[in-house]
């Protein structure tokens, strides 16, 4: 059984325009780098940091005009955060293993393109190239985006059918914990 957000209904984003919630060392400005290599994009990188953790690296100040980098820290309003996550049609999924993973189901209820690390929760929701982006992040390789339009309908149509589906599962989910 998948856990799915309510979806809002999808703003058109920009599909060049990229959101990057920095939260751990492993996937990092290098990653991208390599992820964007032929893909044209802006990168939104969102610095708030699980403990113990910190931006490395950083990107240069090449990096920063080629990318044209912008930055955020930890909101206090969520609408702060959701007004920068509307501009941006990708979402990175921020760590290589989640539970639930909340943050990139928020992103999908939002109608992104998800890039994550292939492993649980995430490849239990993408499938690469179909309805998001796959990658290993110890080995980034350059993505292929040419279906980046087809990979963004078939993700709000996962959201949409997954919401329902969880609608109609969580019942029997209650009657499972409750037994």
């Amino acid at each position: 059984m998948q856990y799915f957000l309510k979806p809002r209904e999808f703003k058109d984003s920009n599909l060049n325009k990229v959101f990057f919630w920095q939260r751990r060392i492993e996937i990092n400005f290098l990653s991208l780098k390599k992820i964007f290599q032929y893909y044209p994009v802006k990168i939104h990188i969102h610095v708030a940091l699980d403990g113990g953790h910190s931006i490395v690296p950083k990107p240069n100040k090449e990096d920063e005009e080629r990318f044209g980098i912008t930055y955020s820290h930890w909101c206090e309003d969520k609408n702060e955060m959701e007004t920068i996550l509307d501009e941006c049609g990708i979402y990175i999924a921020p760590r290589t293993s989640e539970g639930i993973g909340l943050s990139f189901l928020h992103a999908l209820s939002l109608g992104k393109v998800i890039i994550a690390y292939n492993a649980p929760t995430m490849n239990e929701y993408i499938i690469h190239n179909v309805n998001g982006y796959l990658i290993d992040f110890e080995n980034p390789q350059p993505i292929d985006f040419s279906n980046i339009k087809i990979v963004q309908e078939n993700a709000r149509k996962l959201a949409k059918e997954g919401y329902e589906k969880w609608l109609k599962d969580r019942e029997k989910f209650i009657d499972f914990m409750e037994n």
